[in-house]
C-alpha cells in the first residue's frame, strides 16, 4: 500500500513537471517567433547576415561558429522541421550563410 502511494505521488510530480515544461516550451516558441529575423526584408550585406544569425555587429566570427549557428537555426526554421519553420525564413538564413561563409 505504501509503495502504491509513493508511486502515485511520484507520477503526479512527474506529470506536473511535464505540464510545466510543455508550458515553458510553448512560451519559448512564441518568444522565438517574435524575435525571428522577419524585420530583414532581404539579406544584402554582412550586417544583415550577422543580424539573421543573431550575432552582434562586433562579434568576431569564424567558419566553425557560422556553421554551428546555421545548423542550430536551420533546425528551428526549416519548413519541415518545426512549427516555426517557413520557406521565407529559411531562404533568409541560406542567403545570410552564403554571405558569412565568404568572410
Amino acid at each position: 500500500m505504501v509503495k502504491v502511494i509513493k508511486i502515485q505521488s511520484y507520477t503526479e510530480e512527474l506529470e506536473a513537471e511535464n505540464r510545466l515544461l510543455r508550458d515553458q516550451n510553448e512560451r519559448l516558441k512564441v518568444i522565438l517567433g517574435a524575435l525571428a529575423f522577419d524585420s530583414v526584408s532581404q539579406v544584402r550585406n554582412k550586417a544583415d547576415a550577422m543580424f539573421v544569425f543573431g550575432f552582434s555587429p562586433n562579434t568576431a566570427i569564424d567558419a566553425r561558429l557560422v556553421a554551428m549557428r546555421y545548423k542550430m537555426l536551420a533546425c528551428v526554421f526549416h519548413p519541415d522541421s518545426s512549427e516555426l519553420g517557413s520557406t521565407a525564413r529559411m531562404a533568409k538564413l541560406n542567403a545570410a550563410y552564403q554571405i558569412l561563409a565568404r568572410v
